[in-house]
């Protein structure tokens, strides 16, 4: 026998009975047959959306992390339309699903630049940017389940093996903290966050986050015996004190749970700077400690936080007009720190373009929120990897149970990937998932290589 004979998955019935009914092409099974939309609750009790998307060969549900006002950047798209939720449900059931239905659901771009053409704005201010969101990424996942693969295997192929390291919140503060009415009560800085290093799987990795969350907030009711272990909507630790005395107890804790085990870990902040700017004092503005930092006091502080706690990942350091100071930073630092972008490039290729030309940072995160469709995305991370830029696949604050980050991340192979806290059902589901992934791909986990500064 000298072919070799290739079936599309089925019964030996049919296989049997092939030439007494009609076949059955691939593109049929990849055809969109339905779009199945509700409204649901993210992990913060607001509304979001749920979509389920349906095909001849298989079916796929997402729901999720919406951006909301609280935690948003000016240059990402708009979120929703003006009727908000209710409205967004409405437009995926016309005229997004009239226009999907008999597509082929495989074909990511076409399907993507059909919600452009369905939008007709450049940031999704006629749909919504987190209605594209759903829509496209329910859309991959509905793909990959009609092909039978995995979406991270759909997305980055078989060679697509490598775990991202995960950068997890500790200690919270800022915007993420329950908005203005807690503002001055716990810390300025949004997420004080720790790397896990060298561990032998995504288990061990998070186990020993966990157990550094644990002491943590011990290490904080010591400091402040008031403290009855408050946290963020990222379920971390918002202790009422400052930032300094926040950066110690999470290195302190580092360092008892790294004695003992063969890995270790590097800590990481995201300032989420543009929050603490303030245009009308031309200023940046740390309640908490009651200070106000000119332009140059705050970049002197950023740098002395990371050469006083060896900050390997330090993100959103100026606020996202800052193009300059960036800049600076980068070539000040940049040989032993990931100075990383997050509303500064907006996961927008163009701004990251932007941002390469000036040597403006050496890491970005990447939130498919910000730009609303798979295709976008992926040019974006396609574009950092060609220049040697590492990548921190994120979540939004008020986020949902949903696990396909995990996929993503896997799949775009980024370099990092957020989890938020380190406990959490919203955040844990999304380690779980790499649990399972890693088991099913066998052997130790490989995590993904850093591409230019090394831990």
């Amino acid at each position: 026998m000298t072919g070799k004979l290739n079936l599309q998955a089925g019964s030996v019935y049919d296989i049997l009975h092939a030439n007494h009914k009609p076949q059955t092409t691939e593109a049929d099974l990849n055809r969109i047959t339905n779009l199945r939309v509700r409204k649901i609750f993210d992990g913060t009790g607001r509304a979001t959306i749920e979509l389920e998307v349906e095909t001849t060969g298989g079916r796929a549900v997402a729901s999720p992390s919406f951006a909301h006002a609280r935690t948003r950047g000016k240059y990402e798209v708009v979120h929703y339309p003006e009727g908000g939720v209710d409205e967004a449900i409405e437009t995926i059931r016309s005229p997004i699903r009239d226009k999907l239905i008999g597509m082929d659901v495989t074909d990511q771009e076409a399907i993507d630049a059909t919600l452009r053409r369905i939008d007709g704005t450049e940031n999704f201010a006629r749909i919504g940017g987190n209605t594209a969101e759903v829509v496209s990424m329910t859309v991959a996942k509905a793909a990959a389940a009609s092909l039978g693969i995995p979406l991270h295997l759909y997305l980055g192929g078989t060679f697509a093996r490598r775990f991202p390291n995960f950068l997890i919140n500790i200690v919270g503060g800022g915007p993420t903290a329950g908005g203005e009415i807690w503002r001055g009560r716990g810390p300025d800085i949004q997420e004080h966050n720790l790397i896990p290093i060298g561990f032998d799987s995504v288990f061990e990795a998070s186990e020993a986050a966990i157990e550094v969350h644990g002491i943590v907030g011990e290490m904080l009711h010591d400091l402040d015996p008031t403290y009855t272990g408050g946290r963020d909507y990222e379920y971390s630790w918002v202790p009422a004190l400052p930032d300094v005395p926040c950066f110690q107890a999470v290195a302190d804790a580092c360092r008892q749970v790294s004695k003992g085990r063969r890995g270790r870990f590097r800590l990481g902040v995201d300032f989420a700077a543009s929050d603490l700017w303030k245009p009308d004092q031309n200023a940046y503005v740390y309640a908490r400690e009651g200070v106000v930092r000119t332009r140059a006091e705050h970049a002197k502080f950023v740098r002395e936080l990371i050469e006083r706690f060896e900050l390997f990942y330090v993100e959103d350091p100026f606020h996202e007009d800052d193009l300059a100071a960036y800049v600076d930073l980068c070539r000040d630092v940049g040989n032993s720190c990931l100075v990383v972008g997050d509303d500064l490039y907006a996961t927008d290729p163009k701004r990251l373009q932007a941002g390469i030309a000036a040597g403006a940072a050496n890491a970005v995160v990447v939130k498919l929120n910000m730009i609303a469709t798979v295709t976008d995305t992926q040019h974006f991370v396609d574009l950092a990897k060609t220049h040697q830029i590492a990548t921190c696949a994120s979540p939004r604050t008020c986020d949902t149970t949903d696990d396909t980050l995990a996929h993503l991340a896997i799949g775009w192979g980024t370099t990092m990937m957020k989890t938020g806290g380190a406990v959490g059902g919203e955040r844990l589901a999304k380690v779980n998932e790499m649990i399972r992934i890693e088991e099913r791909l066998g052997g130790p986990a490989r995590f993904a290589k850093f591409p230019t500064v090394q831990p």
